[in-house]
This record gives C-alpha cells, sequence and structure tokens, in this order.
C-alpha cells in the first residue's frame, strides 16, 4: 500500500495535545488486534477485513476532551479501501463530514493504529473564520480521535466510536470514559450539542493552583 504524508498542520499546540496518546489507550473498550502486533500487520487486520465487508457503520460519542463531559451521539458509515482510500461518512458534533478525498491513511506506530487526517472549510464547517480540523486512529474496530480548530480560542473535542457489528452502542462507549475531577478547574464549563467547544480550551478555563504545605498546615490539613 502506498502510504503519503499527512497535512496536518504544525501549528496545532493547544490544549489535550500532549496527553492525546493517553486518551487514546483509555479508549480501548472493544479490543482489536494485540498491541504486539507490528503496524504492516495491523493494516492487514484492519484494512482488509472492513476492506472485505464494505461499508462498515460505527457509533460513540463525542465529548470534551479536558472535562470528559459526554457532548453527544456520534455515528460514522465508513470503507476502507485497499488501495488506501477511506470513503464515507462522520456524524460528528452536529456535522455531516464527508469523507474521501483527504488524502491516504498511514501508520500510527506509537498505538498500532492507523491514521487519516481531515479539514474542512466553507459556510457549512467554519466558525469565526475557523476551519473544522479532525485526526481519526483506528484499526478496523475502533475509531478515536478529535477534532478542533486552528485558533487556541477553541478546545479540542475528542470521539470515540466502536463497530456495529461487533455489538457497540452509544451506552457501552460512554460508560468506558474515565471522569475527570471538574473541581481541578477554575469554572464548571457547558459543553455545546453542537461544534467546538470554546469553553474549554487553554485560555478560557484554567487549573485551580496546587495549595501549598505552608496553607495546609494552617488549616489544620493533612
Amino acid at each position: 500500500m502506498r502510504m503519503v504524508r499527512n497535512r496536518e498542520s504544525k501549528n496545532i499546540k493547544h490544549e489535550g495535545q500532549d496527553d492525546e496518546q493517553s486518551i487514546i489507550r483509555r479508549r480501548r473498550f472493544i479490543q482489536g488486534a494485540s498491541a504486539a502486533v507490528g503496524v504492516s500487520a495491523i493494516g492487514k487486520y484492519g484494512i482488509e477485513k472492513v476492506s472485505a465487508k464494505g461499508s462498515r457503520k460505527y457509533v460513540g460519542v463525542s465529548y470534551d476532551t479536558r472535562t470528559h463531559i459526554t457532548q453527544r451521539k456520534c455515528t460514522a458509515d465508513l470503507n476502507y479501501k485497499s488501495d488506501g482510500q477511506l470513503s464515507g461518512i462522520l456524524k460528528i458534533a452536529g456535522y455531516n463530514i464527508p469523507v474521501g478525498n483527504d488524502g491516504e491513511v498511514e501508520p500510527n506506530s506509537n498505538d498500532n493504529m492507523w491514521s487519516y487526517w481531515v479539514e474542512k472549510d466553507g459556510k457549512k464547517f467554519e466558525q469565526d473564520g475557523q476551519k473544522l480540523q479532525i485526526r481519526l486512529h483506528f484499526d478496523g474496530d475502533r475509531m478515536v480521535g478529535w477534532m478542533t480548530r486552528p485558533s487556541q480560542e477553541f478546545a479540542k473535542l475528542s470521539f470515540s466510536m466502536n463497530a456495529v457489528d461487533n455489538g457497540a452502542t452509544m451506552d457501552k462507549v460512554e460508560k468506558a470514559l474515565n471522569p475527570k475531577d471538574l473541581s481541578k478547574f477554575d469554572k464548571n464549563p457547558n459543553i455545546p450539542k453542537k461544534g467546538i467547544p470554546k469553553e474549554t480550551s487553554m485560555l478560557n478555563m484554567k487549573m485551580k493552583p496546587e495549595k501549598s504545605n505552608t496553607y495546609l498546615k494552617k488549616k489544620g490539613e493533612k
């Protein structure tokens, strides 16, 4: 399979980027191929398996990356072709996102999954003049990733989906999420039912400062 470099922007360095891999590991609700299998073997297992089945349906949830507050149900109907092309539609965060003209899948050696990068602009996808950017990671049975916009005003919105023919449901995927301790933040954010959150970006929501040992001793806390 011929692989090409993805077109991911190198200037996206806002919130949630550093812990992207830990988020991916936590999302493995349905086990696919063993982590001990190499990337090329994963490609044969994932790409050829779903190519034989044709279009495959996925279901799951979108959720705020920093807080893990659930946004809404998300689905996908995708077809992986043996030549590395991906086609279909993603329904995430209230958007119907066509996939098929965004390049080819490429190996992700860090997680034994495959990756795909999507950028969408135009009236249907832009907000405040900022295009929609999506990173997918998948192995055929499960799909995880995030959505954002180039501006640091926007947070990241993660999503996790699994194959419907493996018995996946929205409730099962949602139960696999690990809740975050919201008391560590300086506000209780509201996550919109559509679009990319702004309230939970690094610019708009801060971590509370940790109390020093001196302060805790004065308060009689251990």
